[in-house]
């Protein structure tokens, strides 16, 4: 007999769900192949195949470049390692403000186009839902103060008019 536990004997060969000892390491489930062994799979060879990579089509790709291509010629002053450079800004401009003022007359223009547009009246006052409520607001009806059923029928020694603002509550 064994002593050893049916828990601890791994069910599967997977590394990750196998547990480890305490202060051990996890035990490899992989086997390695032997020394005769190449790694990668080893491709059967179509002889069509070959023949279609060995085909030699150079002379018709040749001919058909040194007909269609052309070399764009570039101006070889205006090139720094191989790079066009980008133009220069005129400094004259940059000195006297023509850009700034330039800019400035842009924000100007659009300024002056909102300023002519008039803001739009809301015609809120028109529609059916602003009437209902004008005519709801206008209905104001007093406020009687609460009373027991009982008490209903019995007046008050003392009569207190309601202030107004009372009643709005």
């Amino acid at each position: 007999m064994s002593t050893v536990l049916p828990i601890l004997i791994p069910k599967s060969k997977n590394i990750l769900l196998l547990k480890d000892d305490i202060g051990k390491p996890k035990p490899t489930t992989r086997n390695l192949p032997n020394d005769s062994f190449r790694y990668g799979k080893q491709s059967k060879r179509d002889p069509i195949q070959i023949q279609f990579s060995t085909l030699e089509c150079g002379n018709e790709i040749s001919s058909f470049m040194r007909r269609n291509h052309r070399v764009q010629k570039s101006d070889i002053t205006l090139m720094t390692h191989g790079i066009k450079n980008k133009p220069q800004t005129p400094l004259d401009k940059v000195l006297k403000y023509q850009y700034a003022t330039e800019a400035k007359e842009q924000l100007d223009k659009i300024y002056q186009k909102r300023m002519k547009t008039e803001p739009r009246t809301q015609s809120f006052n028109q529609n059916r839902s602003f009437s209902l409520r004008q005519q709801h607001n206008t209905k104001k009806e007093q406020k009687k103060m609460f009373k027991l059923q009982q008490f209903q029928d019995i007046k008050s020694k003392i009569f207190q008019q309601i202030p107004q603002f009372m009643l709005h509550l």
